[in-house]
């Protein structure tokens, strides 16, 4: 067993004889490198190493045998992890298991102590949450809320991921998740999951994106004539507007010219259009030819007409007429080559659109002209201006009848009128005061006016008649100003809006936006929460001379100064955002009628229920302060 020891001294023996020896830690390391770097070289070391290997090792086996052990030792350690794993899985199913029952006890004795069946279940209830795409302007403050019922946990969710921080929003584990700014780095998609004791439910995912809004060219038409009056829209894509004292109606998108049965006649000064009732109010010149008096050569009317028409457009259907391809030869000379004339087959449109009228009332006015022409309180009223000192206020229901005549002190610049609310305003020119009238029959209008900086120029009611959009004309810009109606204090949201004169203002139907051009060539749409500009295109640089804004087909009908050409343009992602905007106004109109709700139960609760309980103890107190030798007061009769 020993026999490798003298192999060993010799071997050590050699080295140290050789290579030198220290009696020293380094001395011993120093001796076994020499071993290490001479062996190969020296073949005494060569067959001393053998022969111990061969003394220690004569057959090898034991390489096998730690080999075997080596691998017993690893089979044992994952046999021992395995264990371990099992053991805390069992472990951790036990726990959630326990917790699980625990949670369903809780639940259980919750809802009994509610009076609830235990075996219905109550996952969270999602009542409202964020449309699927939120638009809004840079730098606004967005608020994505979560309305519903049992709900005891949220968390919010971007891009797909749970948000960790609050470092550019606030609220994650609300059911309102607010965003200070709205920058490029937080648009995304968003969800947020609702969680109680029963389960989760998810949001829908939201998109939320910065409003990029541009415009696209649909149609251009050259006009032969002048345009009198701002593109209507009428219903199902026809517009229509005045141009040489006749009214003429075009398909809204292609500007192509469709058929008005009976035609209105000649003589057209200014329109008016009611999209609720369908009522097309014209202001002409002189009664119609069909009158009983025939108009002779040279006769004008002394007073202008108006006339009440319910217009009603439908889709015709029409058969697809082809023609067929023809070849025909035209021989000109023996010498020429003869001339080849093909015809295409033309198809024919098979719908087209065609608009009928209908004369509900006609009357003369006591005006020698009809220069502005505006429907108010819900199309029952009708005001009517000659541009001069005078306005007609008449009743369209039940009949077409003179309600009130208002003079006014001064030459008419603008008139609007709110289409919901029985009221109208009055720019009058180179005056900085506007008139306001509230109708209120059968009584006389009640008026006030509005004090403006500068002279007014044109102004807007909005629909609901709460607020008024006035131009001040400077010298070089123009400003809006934006007044309340009820209180009639100075303008707090003035601005900036053009360079030169404003041609044309009006409001959004239900959004509350404003859109407004001006002889800069500007046509540009206003959020007046912010006071900032959503959209602008340049037209002309003359200027733009008429504008027509329709809400609902998301483009607008543009005339400019330099060219008599007509121009229809749609906004790309205008009707996301106005869908954006309206449910931000729903969510205020909400929150007021919540406060609204709350004050008013505040009210009678103080009025019904507290006052009993106070006047109670009053008469405790007044009890207890009487003297003792005060007899007690009877109340038998």
């Amino acid at each position: 067993m020993l026999t490798y020891i003298p192999l060993v001294l010799d071997l050590f023996k050699h080295i140290v004889g050789k290579y030198g020896f220290a009696e020293t830690l380094p001395g011993v390391a120093e001796a076994v490198r020499a071993l290490q770097d001479h062996a190969e070289n020296d073949e005494y070391l060569v067959n001393q190493i053998i022969a111990i290997r061969r003394s220690l090792t004569p057959t090898g086996a034991w390489i096998t045998e730690d080999a075997e052990a080596e691998e017993q030792d690893k089979r044992r350690k994952v046999v021992e992890q395995e264990e371990r794993r099992k053991q805390d899985e069992e472990a951790r199913r036990l726990e959630l298991l326990a917790a699980e029952n625990a949670r369903k006890a809780r639940v259980r004795a919750k809802k009994l102590a509610k009076g609830i069946d235990p075996s219905i279940e109550r996952l969270p209830e999602l009542l409202g949450f964020p449309p699927p795409i939120f638009v809004a302007r840079e730098n606004k403050t967005v608020w994505l809320r979560v309305r519903g019922k049992y709900i005891q946990t949220c968390r919010w969710h971007f891009n797909g991921k749970p948000i960790e921080s609050e470092e550019f929003v606030r609220g994650i584990h609300h059911t309102t998740l607010l965003i200070p700014h709205l920058t490029k780095r937080v648009v995304g998609e968003y969800f947020c999951v609702c969680e109680n004791d029963e389960g989760s439910r998810s949001t829908p995912t939201m998109r939320l994106q910065l409003v990029a809004l541009s415009s696209t060219r649909l149609a251009s038409r050259k006009l032969r004539g002048r345009t009198t009056s701002m593109p209507l829209y009428f219903d199902q894509g026809v517009a229509g507007c005045c141009m040489n004292r006749s009214l003429v109606t075009c398909e809204a998108k292609t500007l192509t010219l469709v058929k008005i049965s009976p035609v209105i006649p000649p003589g057209v000064q200014s329109m008016a259009w009611f999209p609720r009732l369908r009522l097309l109010a014209v202001g002409a010149e002189q009664a119609p030819p069909s009158a009983t008096k025939k108009p002779t050569k040279g006769s004008k009317s002394a007073n202008a007409s108006l006339a009440l028409y319910s217009m009603n457009v439908s889709i015709v259907d029409a058969s697809g007429v082809a023609a067929t391809t023809t070849l025909s030869v035209e021989e000109k000379s023996p010498k020429r080559k003869p001339t080849v004339i093909v015809t295409a087959p033309v198809e024919q449109p098979k719908n087209t659109s065609m608009v009928t009228s209908q004369c509900l009332a006609f009357l003369t006015t006591s005006l020698g002209s009809v220069e502005a022409i505006a429907f108010t309180d819900n199309g029952r009223r009708l005001v009517l201006s000659d541009g001069k000192h005078c306005i007609l206020v008449y009743r369209t229901q039940p009949a077409l009848t003179l309600e009130h005549t208002i003079k006014i002190p001064g030459n008419i610049y603008h008139i609007s009128a709110s289409t919901n609310r029985s009221s109208f305003a009055v720019a009058l020119q180179n005056s900085d005061r506007i008139l306001w009238y509230g109708l209120r029959p059968p009584s006389e209008p009640i008026q006030h006016h509005l004090q403006l900086n500068l002279a007014a120029g044109r102004v807007a009611l909005d629909p609901h008649g709460f607020a008024l959009a006035a131009t001040e004309i400077g010298c070089i810009k123009s400003w809006i100003s934006i007044l309340n109606i009820e209180t009639r204090r100075p303008s707090k949201k003035r601005f900036v809006a053009h360079v030169g004169r404003v041609t044309h203002m009006e409001w959004t139907e239900q959004t509350s936006l404003l859109v407004s051009a001006g002889h800069d060539g500007y046509v540009k749409l206003w959020d007046l929460e912010s006071v900032a500009c959503v959209f602008s295109y340049h037209h002309d640089l003359n200027g733009v001379r008429w504008l027509g804004w329709m809400e609902k087909e998301a483009m607008f009908h543009i005339v400019g100064f330099s060219s008599a050409r007509m121009e229809a343009r749609q906004v790309q992602s205008l009707p996301e955002f106005l869908a954006t905007r309206l449910d931000e106004l729903h969510d205020h109109a909400l929150r007021i009628q919540k406060v609204w709700k709350g004050g008013q139960t505040r009210y009678l609760v103080n009025k019904f229920i507290r006052r009993p309980k106070r006047r109670a103890s009053v008469v405790k107190n007044t009890a207890s302060s009487t003297p003792a030798s005060t007899p007690p007061i009877s109340t038998s009769s």
